[in-house]
């Protein structure tokens, strides 16, 4: 992955997390919108909030371990439809997000279409994602 900053619009409890530890930056919104985002998380009643930050992967691995984290606490039956979205360079993914889903199974599926294309081994190609574009 390169120095590209990533934009995600993610539960606004992660991204307080986040934002405390000093790893992201807030996104001002304004009246006409949000920015084109790379990682969206999206529910019913998920209140989100829209961050950025440098695309490394050690920010990737903070970011999917609390929001891992975080869907573990969350009661499905609060919510019971969270899923993410990732696009990147290698196409756009998408994965229902379920108090099981393990850290693992999302840092894949964010960083198969994160990546570069190089970086990409076939093995990472069989992503537990339920849909690839």
């Amino acid at each position: 992955m390169g120095d590209k900053q990533i934009t995600a619009v993610l539960p606004s409890e992660v991204a307080r997390e986040l934002i405390d530890a000093g790893s992201v930056f807030p996104v001002p919104t304004t009246r006409t919108g949000l920015p084109v985002a790379d990682i969206v998380v999206t529910g019913l009643t998920v209140i989100t909030t829209t961050i950025t930050f440098a695309q490394a992967p050690s920010a990737v691995e903070d970011v999917v371990r609390r929001l891992a984290a975080w869907r573990r606490r969350s009661t499905l039956s609060r919510d019971p439809t969270v899923s993410i979205e990732a696009s990147g360079p290698n196409g756009r993914v998408s994965l229902r997000l379920t108090g099981t889903t393990s850290e693992e199974e999302l840092a894949r599926t964010v960083s198969l279409v994160l990546s570069r294309s190089e970086d990409v081994k076939p093995a990472q190609a069989e992503s537990s994602a339920t849909s690839e574009e």
